[in-house]
């Protein structure tokens, strides 16, 4: 498995390219010079309306809007683009000690003075209604002074990690000893930040998501087997989808699996779960770039990049009627930025070589 921060690494500077005739440029806007090509943030906001373009290096920030309008963020310090959270109706981020909350139509919102309580992550409800703070606790994001909800949860664990929807939050633990490998699930109701239910797991967890909430439905990681857990009536599911390779999982939206060369959609459907296949490589690799800015939210149009031997090709991919992602355009710009606009056929780039942002139409 490739280290992450190498495919990052990756991912920022390969080459992107462009099949002529597939993609039109809408707006073309040469950035400041004072940015030098130093942007290490792009993306859209959930409805995407507004265009964050973030340079922590030059501690400058620009919202651009669907008209290709720029405006400058006076933000000092620079955003922080380790901390951040997508919510159905806004982004939120933190600049220093301040949390602001991005709206799909540009205008940038000022929280609350929120530092230190929100620790070192950013966590908040699909609904925008909720937040965690670094203590584990529950708090309501508009009233950040009021008083807190304490999880029921002992300590701080590294190995700790968290997802929200509307209504709950889940945790895992790692709690195993010499003798065992187990991992402790837990979820909690955010109206009142009172336990659904937790569970022990065999093995080591390597990752879980809020699979259905409607269902009570938590899909967890462990080696190469996805497994299910009904939080709600607290039962190990016995279905397991078992990989031969390891797995990635993503959810905007839609559920993202990744395993080996194959591309899957995760969906639950009755009393079950079914790993709808999508894509399936020819290249050495399918490089693991499940990031809400590789996908429209509606799961119709992806940007996957692949490996053949050392060269990365990227490329626009469309679901077809069958739902299989097919080639739509291969990309083929220099180095820079990409991200796929969530519900236009819209993708931006920013290049490293001229320092200008382009917005195209597909």
């Amino acid at each position: 498995m490739m280290n992450p921060l190498f495919l990052a690494l990756i991912l920022c500077f390969f080459s992107f390219g462009l099949s002529a005739g597939q993609l039109t440029i809408k707006h073309e806007i040469a950035m400041p010079k004072t940015l030098d090509a130093k942007v290490s943030y792009l993306g859209y906001s959930p409805n995407g309306g507004a265009l964050l373009l973030s340079s922590f290096v030059r501690r400058e920030a620009f919202v651009v809007a669907s008209d290709g309008s720029v405006k400058t963020l006076a933000l000092t310090p620079a955003i922080d683009e380790q901390r951040m959270a997508y919510t159905d109706e806004a982004l939120y981020f933190f600049a220093g000690l301040q949390l602001y909350k991005l709206l799909g139509n540009g205008e940038l919102l000022s929280i609350s003075q929120a530092e230190p309580a929100l620790g070192y992550d950013l966590d908040v409800s699909r609904s925008g209604r909720y937040v965690l703070s670094g203590n584990y606790e529950l708090l309501s994001i508009n009233s950040l002074d009021a008083a807190a909800r304490m999880l029921n949860v002992s300590g701080v664990h590294p190995s700790d990690d968290f997802n929200m929807e509307y209504e709950v939050l889940s945790m895992q633990r790692e709690v195993s000893t010499w003798l065992s490998d187990k991992t402790l699930l837990r979820v909690w109701k955010l109206a009142d930040a009172q336990t659904i239910n937790d569970i022990e797991v065999r093995g080591k967890v390597r990752t879980h998501i809020i699979l259905n909430e409607a269902e009570s439905i938590i899909a967890y990681i462990v080696g190469d087997t996805v497994r299910f857990w009904n939080y709600k009536t607290n039962t190990l599911l016995k279905q397991q989808l078992e990989f031969g390779n390891d797995i990635s999982l993503g959810k905007w939206n839609n559920v993202w699996l990744l395993s080996g060369k194959t591309l899957y959609r995760l969906v639950w459907e009755g009393n079950s779960a079914t790993a709808q296949k999508v894509y399936r490589s020819n290249a050495d690799e399918v490089i693991d770039t499940l990031s809400r800015h590789n996908f429209s939210s509606d799961g119709k149009y992806a940007v996957l990049t692949e490996r053949k031997g050392e060269e990365f090709d990227t490329a626009l991919y469309q679901q077809d009627r069958d739902r299989q992602f097919v080639k739509l355009s291969e990309l083929t710009f220099g180095s820079g930025r990409l991200s796929l606009h969530p519900t236009k056929r819209e993708l931006a780039y920013f290049s490293y070589d001229d320092n200008t942002l382009r917005i195209y139409s597909f």
